[in-house]
C-alpha cells in the first residue's frame, strides 16, 4: 500500500485496522484530540508506570503511524481536517453516527474536498439502522454478534475471551474492506 495516505479517527475498537494498513506499507496519519488518543492511557504501562508513550496498547496498536493533534469540537481545526482529507486515500474512524455531520464534516463535504475518498466508518450497530445511537463495548459486540454464546464450558456460564476479540475481528474486517476498496 505504499503511497496510500491514511487517515485514521479511530477509537479501540477499529485502531488495529490503521496497523494493519501501515504494516503493509499505508502512511496512517492518527488525529488524535489534545489529551492524546484513549488507548494511549490504557493499562497496562511499561514498568506499571502511566504515560501517553507507554501504554501496551498505544504501543501496538500505533506502531509505525504518524501523529497530528486536531480538536475537531474547535471550528478552527475543522479547515485543517479538510486539508488532511485532501490529502488522503482513506478515512477510518469510529465516530458516534451523526457525528462527523454535526461538525460539517460528513460525508459529503469530505467526497467535496476528496472524490475519490474511501471511507470507512465502524460503529457497534451501523449508521442507518433503528440501533445506530446505542454504544457498545467489546463484550456487547461480542454478545450481540454471537461469540461469547460459543465460548466458556459447554455447561457453564458464556465467558469473554481476551484482549478484545470483537474489537479485532472488527479492525481486521475494516482493513479488508479497505484494501479491497482501494483494489
Amino acid at each position: 500500500l505504499a503511497g496510500i495516505r491514511v487517515l485514521e479517527l479511530a477509537d479501540r475498537s477499529a485502531t488495529l485496522a490503521g496497523r494493519v494498513l501501515s504494516d503493509l506499507g499505508a502512511e496512517v496519519i492518527l488525529v488524535e484530540p489534545p489529551a492524546g488518543a484513549l488507548v494511549r492511557h490504557e493499562a497496562p504501562f511499561l514498568a506499571g508506570e502511566p504515560g501517553p508513550e507507554r501504554a501496551f496498547a498505544h504501543l501496538y496498536l500505533n506502531t509505525n503511524k504518524r501523529s497530528v493533534v486536531l480538536d475537531l469540537d474547535d471550528e478552527a481545526n475543522c479547515s485543517g481536517f479538510l486539508a488532511l482529507v485532501a490529502t488522503a486515500d482513506v478515512l477510518l474512524e469510529t465516530l458516534a453516527p451523526g457525528r462527523l455531520d454535526a461538525l460539517g464534516l460528513g460525508h459529503s463535504a469530505l467526497r467535496a474536498v476528496r472524490p475519490g475518498l474511501v471511507h470507512c466508518s465502524v460503529t457497534p450497530f451501523g449508521l442507518f439502522t433503528p440501533w445506530r445511537a446505542r454504544k457498545a463495548n467489546d463484550l456487547i459486540a461480542g454478545a450481540a454478534g454471537g461469540l461469547i454464546q460459543v465460548s466458556g464450558e459447554p455447561t457453564g456460564l458464556p465467558m469473554q475471551g481476551a484482549a478484545h476479540p470483537s474489537y479485532t475481528m472488527a479492525g481486521l474486517a475494516a482493513a479488508s474492506a479497505i484494501a479491497i476498496a482501494l483494489h
